[in-house]
């Protein structure tokens, strides 16, 4: 559920279904107060806190670099089309950028 939600609040920085500021920091706020009513292991924790961080300051960038990480930390719970999706979100929000390169394995 926790790669559910980051997923969902880091694709409002989609170039396709981009929102605006102040719709991106109320998302992450709501996400912030799910994340911190649930049960989640640590490290995912972190990981999740990071990308609703980044995406409620829309750096793009940096949610991709999150999400990078979660999807390793969460691989193993995760199920073939999930881990697609995921791979493919990361790879969108990184698109051209000299900042990141997207270094996760691609096939499992």
């Amino acid at each position: 559920m926790a790669c559910f939600v980051a997923c969902r609040t880091g694709a409002g920085l989609c170039s396709d279904a981009a929102l605006v500021p102040a719709v991106l920091k109320s998302r992450a706020l709501a996400a912030r107060a799910w994340l911190a009513s649930m049960s989640v292991p640590g490290q995912i924790r972190l990981a999740t806190g990071a990308i609703i961080d980044a995406s409620g300051s829309a750096n793009g960038v940096a949610v991709a670099q999150c999400l990078a990480q979660l999807l390793m930390l969460a691989a193993p719970q995760l199920d073939e089309a999930a881990f697609a999706e995921m791979r493919e979100l990361v790879d969108e929000l990184a698109h051209d950028s000299s900042e990141f390169q997207v270094e996760i394995i691609t096939a499992r």
